[in-house]
């Protein structure tokens, strides 16, 4: 199989690496601007030359240099992920794209038609959905009564890649994708899995922090359900990272910490349950890289689709 990277920056290195780790008997090529020669590796910058540290990949400048692509991993920055899948796409190539798919709705509709006709896989980059806390939660609230929900994840963008200039990385920039709503989307994905057919009903976004950047860092949310009240709050700005979701049913109130690990059960008149789980984080990666893959073998879309993404997108151009 033929298989394309396009953007290498920590996530497209990321990516490449556990796929040469799972699946070596591929073919392997990486489209990256010329400037990104930065060896990553979980994160940390590393001291080489980038063709040396990757001897199994062609580098190439266009992807017309490339006569068959079977799958394409789209890593580049998130204003430009809707240019190359829909370019691929045409192609008939299978899509593996990092979240979010992209930076507004434009383009959504042709390229659910054409992954439709060709019978495309397509899937985004949520590994969330992996996440053993995440299967933990989904598993204890099927059968619950759910009253109201608080969702957060306060972090802090200078510590999201210390290798280089936080004002300079595509999350600190509005006209790249960024921002704090597109880039910790992951929560917002997992309340409409959890939960299902949010409505808005009130937010506050914007740029209120003293960090350096014209992106919004904060987000204030609350949402309806199903007569489920449910409220998020994102930041770019607090040294101390939280990303917690607390469910409230009519009997038991389930922390789940995102951060340690962790899920708690506090019942009425009944001893806590509490759930601690080992990972390691590369393990979220991949899982959802050996998913895409297995789609791939059956021919069919079953998690992170391009419809699911459209929900989420669709929420937050009424928060931006």
């Amino acid at each position: 199989m033929n298989i394309l990277i396009i953007g290498f920056g920590s996530i497209g290195q990321r990516h490449l690496q556990n796929l040469l780790k799972k699946h070596p008997g591929n073919n392997y090529y990486v489209l990256k601007k010329s400037n990104h020669n930065n060896i990553l590796v979980d994160c940390k910058l590393i001291s080489g030359e980038i063709n040396e540290f990757y001897p199994e990949v062609e580098f190439v400048n266009d992807i017309e240099e490339l006569s068959s692509i079977h799958a394409a991993f789209i890593c580049n920055n998130t204003n430009e992920h809707m240019f190359y899948a829909l370019k691929l796409a045409k192609k008939g190539v299978h899509l593996f794209i990092e979240k979010p798919l992209s930076h507004n709705i434009d383009g959504y509709a042709e390229l659910e038609s054409i992954v439709r006709d060709k019978s495309i896989v397509l899937m985004v980059g949520y590994q969330t959905k992996f996440h053993p806390v995440f299967q933990k939660i989904k598993k204890i609230i099927k059968k619950e009564k759910i009253s109201f929900v608080n969702s957060r994840w306060l972090t802090y963008l200078p510590n999201f890649h210390p290798y280089e200039d936080y004002k300079k990385s595509y999350a600190a920039q509005k006209s790249l994708g960024g921002g704090v709503l597109l880039t910790l989307t992951h929560e917002i994905d997992m309340l409409n899995s959890l939960f299902g057919d949010l409505k808005l009903v009130n937010s506050i976004s914007g740029n209120y922090s003293c960090l350096d950047i014209d992106a919004d860092d904060y987000l204030l949310a609350n949402f309806k359900s199903n007569n489920v009240a449910i409220s998020l709050n994102l930041s770019f700005s607090q040294v101390k990272e939280e990303r917690v979701i607390v469910i409230n049913t009519s009997d038991k109130t389930v922390v789940a910490d995102f951060i340690n690990n962790t899920v708690n059960v506090f019942m009425l008149e009944r001893d806590a349950i509490n759930y601690k789980f080992k990972l390691e984080r590369n393990e979220l990666f991949e899982k959802e890289i050996d998913c895409f893959f297995e789609n791939i073998v059956h021919k069919k879309n079953t998690i992170n689709t391009i419809r699911e993404s459209l929900i989420s997108m669709k929420l937050i151009n009424q928060m931006l």
